[in-house]
């Protein structure tokens, strides 16, 4: 994404905060083309490494007027500017057109899913959760929630 911060500081600023016990978010975008089989793999492992207090994982979605979007045009992965057409007439429930293939889109929604509930129903985030100002009605919508996410599909 062309951020000047590194893995390293990234690994840094999250060992900080957890010495200080600050809470944490750690927002992940999955999806971009330099990412291999083994980034994917590894994935959940590395967010647990850092230890954040919650995790928020999304699937790249390329917006318009975006790099990766003006990229996707120039190498003819789109053929027509479509969020162009979509801004001169909009419509109810447009779609942008897949930009990869369709196993690799579905691997990486399940690799979010996963991520999910491998990082909320884990042991070590349940048991830090319910230290954290959990009164009853709070812990009951937390019951519920994780209920639905267990069982969630997420499609």
């Amino acid at each position: 994404m062309k951020k000047k911060i590194t893995l390293a500081h990234i690994k840094d600023f999250f060992s900080m905060c957890n010495e200080f016990n600050i809470d944490t978010l750690a927002y992940f975008i999955l999806g971009f083309p330099e990412e291999d089989e083994n980034y994917r793999k590894n994935f959940i492992n590395e967010i647990k490494k850092l230890k954040p207090t919650f995790i928020e994982v999304c699937v790249l979605f390329p917006l318009a007027q975006t790099p990766m979007y003006r990229e996707l045009l120039e190498n003819g992965t789109y053929k027509k500017d479509y969020w162009y057409e979509f801004f001169k007439n909009p419509v109810k429930d447009w779609e942008l057109p897949p930009f990869r293939q369709p196993s690799l889109q579905e691997e990486l929604q399940n690799i979010v899913v996963t991520s999910y509930k491998k990082f909320y129903l884990s042991p070590r985030f349940i048991m830090k959760d319910l230290q954290r100002n959990t009164t009853l009605d709070n812990f009951t919508r937390k019951i519920k929630l994780a209920t639905g996410l267990v069982f969630a599909d997420f499609k």
